[in-house]
């Protein structure tokens, strides 16, 4: 039996999606009926094939098999971990479970409850918000530099400090956010997306210095190296 295992993100739906054998997950193959699964990571769905061309070839559309996958399609919603035009690089936003189903989804298309798309009508009842909102990830003044509370949004986060010569590595659930509303917070992450590989960059960051950096004038980021991570800030002009 093979030990094929791979782990992809579906184009259709930005889903991540693993394909291995029953050997490797410890399951009986049916008689060889089920000897190789996909599993969606995202919702935690998974589905049996009989060979591994089967299985290969339903990794990359996980909206036939997984119920979640296909709603988050009927939505429109999709999981930017990759996006129309190409693949994001980044490991932004963090993912939260919903309240709801308990399944993990993006931070910003969850609604003020921590419910997901498909536990409340997206369409129908947009969210909005005008109170200072946080998660529970989010920890103020961590790089050393002071985040205006009138900021719109701002990201907080303690990433691994890899080195000079390789980004620092971001980690999901060492990350969090500050808003007013969800537009903002969605504002930040695309600033944070499109800026990844050099914001994770650490050439010529001194460790135990603060750098702050003002991106023009629509938002600030500000890093601070020490006892090997980065702790991160980066915030919305108000």
């Amino acid at each position: 039996m093979s030990t094929y295992d791979r782990t992809t993100v579906a184009r259709s739906t930005g889903a991540t999606v693993w394909t291995t054998s029953a050997e490797l997950m410890g399951l009986d193959p049916c008689g060889g009926d089920c000897a190789w699964y996909n599993g969606c990571e995202t919702h935690g769905a998974i589905v049996g094939h009989a060979t591994l061309r089967l299985a290969r070839s339903f990794a990359s559309c996980p909206e036939e098999w997984c119920e979640d996958c296909r709603t988050s399609l009927d939505l429109g919603v999709l999981i930017p971990s990759q996006l129309p035009g190409g693949a994001v690089p980044s490991a932004f936003p963090p993912m939260l479970p919903c309240s709801t189903c308990g399944h993990r989804w993006p931070i910003h298309v969850l609604d003020n409850n921590n419910r997901c798309p498909i536990c409340w009508d997206a369409k129908e009842n947009p969210v909005t918000t005008t109170t200072r909102t946080t998660d529970n990830r989010w920890a103020a003044g961590s790089s050393g530099a002071v985040v205006p509370d009138d900021a719109p949004a701002a990201y907080g986060a303690r990433w691994i400090d890899m080195g000079d010569s390789t980004p620092a590595d971001v980690v999901p659930d060492r990350q969090g956010f500050a808003y007013t509303d969800r537009a903002a917070m969605t504002r930040l992450i695309d600033l944070l997306v499109d800026a990844d590989k050099g914001i994770r960059s650490l050439a010529g960051l001194d460790r135990d210095a603060v750098e702050v950096t003002n991106v023009g004038t629509t938002w600030s980021i500000a890093r601070r190296r020490a006892g090997g991570y980065v702790y991160v800030e980066a915030w919305l002009a108000s």
